[in-house]
């Protein structure tokens, strides 16, 4: 199916072939991150391969200090293009955070929340980069958002059920721990009964 389609395409479908290579007993994750970054280099102006390419780097050597620089690097790039793009965002936020700078994402993520107001785990996202900019408060009010924003998609028949969904746990114990460090012991305390009776509706220092 690859060999008759634009050039684009079958450089992608090469770099997927590298991914679930058979023959490659180890590595494949560093063989896609490679294969992506020649596709970077030939589609250089192309944001959702510099976005994926960073993905690559992530997942394939997320604790290695050359390969967060070359993450940051292509979503910076993509960023310096449009600063509204939410998956570039998404990622920078995730990258700064493993490489220990991430108050350089701030201004994304301040952003990104408004960028995708139905999507619970873009509302969610910023909180990563508030809670380790020590802003706490911050980080507890994204959560409460996004867990109503899991209720409002489920309510709407989205599939599954809302504990099934481990995002939903994942913003319920992110605003709890948020809430305990800015210490705003009523909104803690309205997370933790959300652990207990599925379904309250908490807000931030409400």
């Amino acid at each position: 199916m690859a060999t008759g389609g634009p050039e684009r395409e079958r450089m992608l479908t090469q770099a997927l072939v590298a991914r679930y290579d058979p023959a490659i007993a180890k590595g494949h994750d560093k063989a896609f991150a490679e294969a992506m970054d020649k596709v970077n280099a030939r589609f250089s102006e192309d944001s959702e391969i510099a976005i994926l390419t960073a993905d690559a780097w992530m997942i394939a050597q997320g604790s290695d200090p050359v390969s967060q620089q070359r993450a940051m690097g292509l979503l910076e790039g993509v960023l310096a293009r449009n600063p509204d793009d939410t998956g570039a965002i998404h990622f920078y936020i995730h990258i700064t955070e493993f490489a220990g700078v991430a108050d350089r994402a701030l201004p994304y993520a301040r952003r990104l929340g408004a960028l995708a107001p139905a999507s619970g785990h873009l509302v969610h996202m910023p909180s990563h980069t508030f809670y380790r900019a020590g802003l706490y408060q911050a980080a507890a009010e994204a959560n409460a958002k996004a867990m109503e924003m899991d209720k409002t998609f489920i309510s709407k028949g989205g599939p599954g059920q809302l504990w099934v969904n481990s995002y939903h746990a994942h913003n319920v114990t992110f605003g709890l721990g948020g809430a305990m460090m800015s210490g705003d012991g009523r909104s803690a305390l309205g997370f933790a009964e959300e652990l207990e009776t599925p379904g309250r509706t908490v807000t931030a220092n409400d």
